[in-house]
Order: C-alpha cells, then structure tokens, then sequence
C-alpha cells in the first residue's frame, strides 16, 4: 500500500513540487557530483518526488543523476537491481528502510570532472532509425525523454551497449529510447513523432 501510494504521489507531485525545488536549491548541488553508498538500504525522501526509469544499468542510473537538468536536479538515486529499476529524487534524500538487493546513493558535491562525456548529433525528423541489415536496436529503455536518451547514448561505452551510434525516440514516454550500437544508422521509413538520432 505504501509503494502504491508514493508512486501515485509522485505522479502528481513530480512536475510542479520538482520545479519549486530546483529554485530553492543551494548553490552547493550543482555541478560535479559524488554518491555515499548505503547498501541495501532504501532511498527516503520526505517529498516523495522522485522519476522512474526502468531497464538501465546501475552506472546509467548514476550519470542520468550527475546531469540532470537544473529543473530537476538531482539530489540522489536508488537503484534496484534485480529490476534494473532507477530512481532519480528530486528533493534531499537520506537513507530509509532496509531493503534487499537495492542500494541508495546519496548526492554530495565532489571533484569528479563529467565533462568528458560530450557528443554531436544529426537529427532526422520523422523517421524511424536503420540499422546495417536492419539489425534490431541493442537496447530499449522506458520511462525517459529524448534528452534523457541522448544522454544514455553518449554516456557509453557500457558493457551492455558498447559504441552507441545512435538512438530512436517516439513522441510520448510510452514508446522505448532505442539505442544502437552496430555500424552507421541513417533514417528509414516515414514514423509520424518519431525522430532518428545518429551520433556524429
């Protein structure tokens, strides 16, 4: 009952409470970002703001955290590994009730450069990504936005997408960001709202 209600809360808390809260941010959470690990300890946060994204990979949780816009800044995660589940909070977060197999990664300010992960893009409007031989994409994450997506991208190499060449996103949260990561994609056919992303 009680996860049903935070993740209900969230739903309609996330926009507007999220937005409030990045205003009022101290200077100290922008910027380069370290994590104290609570291991096997759920995140608590009292605002119950938080996003969920799912079918990512614990270092994919971590850098959607550190370069998060700032009007959603990040103050922590929680990563659920069995569920390859993420969750990005949005307001101070501490460490909450035990929980197996998920960790709670708390923000602070530290010394570690993220601007080494950069990467250029041409986009090609109204069309779906072609791979070589029309391979499938490498991976299909839920629950972010083409921003969100772009980022993953140009985060790797990770172990499970090495090279991402490029990525395809649809027009709402219920279609996947769909990443590649085999030879030069290019636009294929015609998919209204959908947009094929290939890394410069």
């Amino acid at each position: 009952k009680r996860l049903t209600y935070l993740y209900a809360t969230a739903a309609m808390k996330i926009t507007a409470v999220a937005t409030m809260a990045a205003l009022a941010l101290p200077s100290a959470v922008f910027g380069q970002r370290c994590y104290d690990r609570k291991q096997n300890t759920a995140c608590r946060n009292p605002e119950k703001v938080f996003k969920i994204v799912r079918d990512i990979d614990k270092d994919e949780c971590k850098y959607l955290c550190t370069t998060y816009p700032g009007s959603m800044t990040c103050y922590g995660y929680e990563y659920n590994y069995p569920l390859e589940r993420c969750e990005l909070h949005s307001s101070e977060v501490s460490a909450g009730k035990s929980s197996k197999d998920v960790d709670c990664y708390i923000g602070r300010k530290c010394d570690e450069d993220n601007s080494k992960h950069s990467a250029t893009y041409t986009k090609i409007d109204g069309k779906a990504c072609k791979a070589p031989s029309s391979a499938p994409p490498a991976r299909k994450i839920y629950g972010v936005n083409s921003d969100e997506c772009k980022r993953i991208c140009t985060r790797d190499p990770t172990s499970e997408n090495p090279d991402c060449v490029g990525f395809e996103y649809g027009g709402d949260r219920n279609q996947p960001c769909e990443l590649y990561s085999k030879g030069k994609i290019k636009g294929g056919k015609k998919k209204k709202d959908y947009n094929c992303w290939v890394k410069n």
